[in-house]
Formats: structure tokens, sequence, C-alpha cells
């Protein structure tokens, strides 16, 4: 885990073979934060639940920027560590997106085809969901309903 230079994001980048931090994430990996919520819940253990909070703020953040606010499939961010992503250096116009928003997109189009359909997905609901469940049962709230 390493935080953001711009925003202080939470961010999971990847490690290559060399150990080295590959400072990018991807919509697909937005469960995460869940993942963490649930297992510090199991365990007792709320540092892991703050963690798996963060993470999921940061994920929410990363579709809070877009135009269409849809995640983008790949993303980068930038920390003390480094902008090493195991590909090329960001572009000026990348480090200022990332200036303005604490990350900044990698992934290709996410609308292909005629007529244009979006082909990511929605796996940050997952860490939103358990932030819902962790909200309504864990701290005894009543879940109402709209009729």
């Amino acid at each position: 885990m390493v935080r953001t230079s711009v925003g202080d994001w939470l961010m999971l980048g990847d490690m290559d073979t060399d150990l080295k931090l590959r400072h990018r994430g991807s919509h697909l990996a937005c469960f995460h934060g869940g993942n963490w919520i649930m297992g510090g819940q199991l365990l007792n253990n709320q540092t892991i639940v703050d963690y798996g909070l963060q993470l999921t703020d940061a994920c929410i953040n990363t579709y809070a920027g877009t135009a269409t606010n849809i995640g983008p499939n790949g993303f980068a961010f930038i920390s003390e560590q480094g902008t090493f992503t195991g590909g090329s250096e960001p572009t000026e116009e990348q480090k200022a997106f990332n200036e303005e928003h604490g990350y900044y997109i990698t992934g290709k189009q996410y609308l292909v085809g005629s007529p244009k359909r979006w082909i990511g997905s929605l796996l940050i609901v997952f860490s939103f969901a358990q932030r819902s469940w962790r909200a309504t049962f864990m701290h005894g709230a009543q879940l109402v309903t709209r009729r």
C-alpha cells in the first residue's frame, strides 16, 4: 500500500518480479476495499477495516474523476516512491490530470463498437456493498425500506 502524492489516496499497486512497486491499478481491482472491510470485521480489527474504507474511497475517486463517472479500465498514480508502472512514464497531459485528481488514466477507451457500448465493470459496487453492510448491520442500525 502506498499513498498518492496528490490527494493522499491509499492505493494498492502491483509488485514486479524484482519486488518493485508498480504504481498502477484497474477498475477490476476495486473490489479490494470490500475484501479488507469484510476481513477486518471478521477479525474484529478496526485498523484493517479503516484500510478497506480508505482503499474504497480511492477507487471511488477514480470513478468520480472521469467525465462519465465510470472508472477507467487502467490508471496509474504517483507517490513519494515515484511513478514506475512497468510501462512508459506519464505524459504531460497525464501529469496534469494527476495534479487535479491524484491519479491518471492509462487504460484504453471503455466505449467500443457501433453503437458505443461500455465494456468496463462495476466491481467497485462490491466495496460499496461492504460499506453499506457494515454501516447497516454491524452497528445495529435498522434497515428501512420505502414503499
